[in-house]
Formats: structure tokens, sequence, C-alpha cells
């Protein structure tokens, strides 16, 4: 049985560096291994991005785009509490 960590559903606006551009997307939902996104012009399936917040940043590889969003699978996993940040709740910052 394939293991699919839980997603949150968000809405922040992130980073997204694609080569030498820096480009602002909206995270839909997040889960530690990964995030829905809207979708930039140009995105490619396997392409290698990395999206940033202004307290953190994961190197990650797009995985499906589909119209006007994008499925990115993350690096490195997400804390509970960047996937908080994300999803706009709060830990206690």
């Amino acid at each position: 049985m394939f293991y699919r960590p839980p997603r949150r559903p968000a809405s922040m606006e992130v980073w997204l560096r694609v080569g030498s551009k820096k480009l602002t997307v909206s995270v839909l939902d997040v889960s530690e291994s990964g995030a829905k996104i809207t979708a930039p012009d140009g995105l490619a399936l396997d392409m290698r991005v990395v999206l940033a917040t202004p307290r953190f940043e994961r190197e990650a590889m797009v995985r499906w785009v589909q119209g006007k969003h994008a499925g990115l699978t993350l690096e490195a996993p997400l804390s509970q509490s960047e996937q908080m940040e994300i999803s706009g709740m709060s830990a206690g910052f």
C-alpha cells in the first residue's frame, strides 16, 4: 500500500525559483512531502525548483502539471510548524 502524508488546505503566497526566475505562486495544499501550487507558465514535469518562504526554502521536483495547478515533491520534508505556517495556522510564532 502506498503511503501518502495527510494534506492541509493552504492559501499562502510563496516564492518559486525556477532557474534564475523568482515567481510568486499560491500554495493550495501542503503535506510534509509536497505541495499543490498555482502553476506559472512554463512549468514542466520533472523540472527542479525551489519553494521558498521568508523563513525557509526547499528544493522540489515538479511531479505533475494540470491546467493552472502543479504538484511538487519536496527533497526534504517540512516540519509540522512549517506545514502549519503555509496552511495559515499558528504554531505559537
